[in-house]
């Protein structure tokens, strides 16, 4: 990433009205001075570490999903490559974020949503689809209707796989407590307030932003009572929050890019940057539709080559896929 290639960074604004967003003229202001040093040879982190904006409700505000995620690029350690996919990744589909690597791009972007969406039957991988089976379940299914997971319940959901069932349940205090699930907690907290917003407390060191009541993790637990994974956060009023943590520290978080529910696509990115699945809404024949609306429509999904699709995965792909759906919902009920 250069100068050049930061000044014509474009990102989205606010999503709906009364949205908030970061204060676009301080991040236009940033960028500069961020051009500016990597123009000259130095480093991007010091300015960025130091980077605080203002939330705004109204006027001109950009997407603090897509800011975050562009400056946070910068901070990644050494080798990690995802500052290379702004422009789009190695596969030769669209970025992860709402944000645009040219100048033009900004003139484009719900038609690039629209192209995106519409090719993404053709993106190489394994292709799923997360939609109603029989006798009130949900499935994900491959590509020739094999199940590889199901669900069931609203209030209380169990998940199936291999024979085995998960229920997902609200942690103990002791697994609330402990410092994986707690460091989930703060990241939760973090992308809900906004990462470089100027009333984050604790942005650098995770673990000590304050949890609100309403940021209790879920664990997806087994027979024995054990969690395989953890989630946080959730996709609501044009942000994405959610997070999905694993006993080794794994975890994942999942940016949206469209204008509209019926051409976003949601990206799963691991903790080191990879793109571990993309997830699109169809209707019910597997066509796009101006009309989706929250309930039509089956998920589908695609793991790009190399990346195992373990029973673990499986899971949390089956766990995150109506995620999509809820990043459009609005307050007053609206999509």
């Amino acid at each position: 990433m250069n100068g050049v290639q930061v000044r014509n960074t474009w990102f989205c604004r606010a999503g709906a009205t009364g949205v908030s967003g970061y204060d676009a003229r301080q991040v236009n202001d940033l960028c500069r001075r961020l051009a500016a040093e990597l123009d000259a040879g130095g480093s991007a982190g010091p300015l960025i570490q130091e980077a605080s904006f203002r939330k705004l409700s109204f006027g001109l505000r950009y997407d603090i999903d897509a800011v975050d995620w562009f400056l946070d690029q910068f901070l990644l350690p050494p080798g990690h490559g995802e500052l290379s996919g702004i422009g789009g990744d190695p596969r030769g589909d669209l970025p992860v974020a709402r944000v645009a690597q040219a100048t033009s791009e900004k003139f484009a972007f719900e038609s690039q949503c629209d192209n995106a969406w519409s090719d993404f039957g053709q993106v190489p991988g394994t292709h799923l689809w997360f939609g109603k089976a029989a006798r009130g379940s949900i499935e994900l299914r491959t590509a020739d209707q094999q199940t590889l997971a199901s669900v069931r319940g609203i209030w209380r959901k169990t998940f199936s796989i291999g024979g085995k069932t998960f229920t997902l349940r609200r942690t103990s205090a002791e697994e609330s407590s402990s410092p994986a699930v707690a460091e989930l907690l703060a990241r939760a907290a973090q992308a809900k307030a906004g990462h470089y917003a100027d009333d984050t407390p604790g942005r650098i060191i995770l673990p000590r932003l304050r949890i609100g009541p309403d940021m209790h993790p879920l664990g997806l637990a087994d027979g024995t009572g054990t969690s395989i994974l953890y989630t946080a956060g959730d996709h609501y009023n044009w942000r994405a929050g959610s997070y999905i943590l694993f006993p080794d520290l794994r975890w994942l978080r999942f940016p949206v890019r469209g204008s509209a529910l019926a051409n976003a696509i949601m990206t799963a990115v691991d903790q080191a940057g990879n793109r571990v699945a993309r997830y699109r809404l169809t209707n019910k024949s597997g066509q796009q539709k101006r009309s989706l609306s929250w309930s039509q429509g089956s998920v589908e999904i695609v793991v790009p080559p190399g990346q195992k699709l373990t029973d673990e995965l499986a899971l949390a792909l089956a766990l995150s896929a109506d995620w999509l759906r809820g990043y459009f919902a609005r307050p007053e009920g609206g999509g």
